[in-house]
């Protein structure tokens, strides 16, 4: 049984398909920010939170540790910001296996599929 046979149909999915990459990049940027907050707050304990709001404007009344520990603190971000996208991206490689076809239909079988009456 068909759901939708219409170009329509195809549009709305195509649209679907759209907001889904948008939510999925919004939801990479949450992510991202989430795991900056975190290693921030295990790693920076010793700089004061006005200091880091105004990173570019304070970076010049920075002591050399303080630097090297801001530093280090966003490159432990950005590593497990790719370690959190490589294992997203591995458990979506494997789900779609799921979507594998041993023998699909041909695009003939599907108009046929379209055109029958009373499905």
């Amino acid at each position: 049984m068909r759901i939708c046979r219409t170009n329509f149909c195809t549009a709305v999915a195509q649209g679907i398909t759209a907001q889904a990459r948008i939510f999925g990049g919004s939801i990479g940027i949450a992510a991202s920010t989430c795991i900056l907050g975190v290693v921030e707050r295990r790693e920076l304990k010793g700089i004061p939170n006005s200091v880091l709001s105004a990173l570019q404007a304070s970076a010049h009344s920075l002591t050399a540790e303080q630097y090297r520990m801001i530093q280090q603190a966003y490159a432990d971000a950005f590593s497990e910001s790719m370690i959190t996208n490589a294992i997203v991206a591995c458990a979506g490689f494997l789900l779609a296996f799921g979507m594998y076809q041993r023998h699909p239909m041909t695009m003939e079988e599907k108009r046929q599929e379209a055109a029958e009456p009373g499905q």
